[in-house]
């Protein structure tokens, strides 16, 4: 629940993390166009879950919103549907 002005220590506080998450948007999305084509090869133009070669998209092992980080070794392929299916879960490898 989002705190109101008159709590102010609260406002300020709570504005201040919305802020941040959505710089951590912003910079996940701008990692993610510059590194595209390496994860894209890296992992075989292939989902790494199913093994579909459609609608493919880059997603996040650990999610941006859950405190994961930019990087290669947190990033992979995956479809559509098993990118939805995941969610913002973090999935540990088998």
């Amino acid at each position: 629940m989002k705190p109101n002005k008159d709590d102010s220590l609260e406002y300020i506080i709570y504005c201040d993390s919305q802020e941040k998450r959505k710089k951590r948007r912003i910079n996940a999305q701008n990692f993610i166009r510059k590194n595209k084509d390496i994860i894209f090869q890296r992992d075989g133009y292939k989902c790494k879950k199913c093994g579909s070669k459609k609608k493919l998209t880059v997603d996040h092992i650990d999610p941006i919103s859950e405190g994961g980080w930019d990087s290669l070794e947190n990033t992979e392929i995956l479809c559509e549907k098993c990118n939805l299916e995941k969610g913002n879960k973090i999935v540990l490898p088998d």
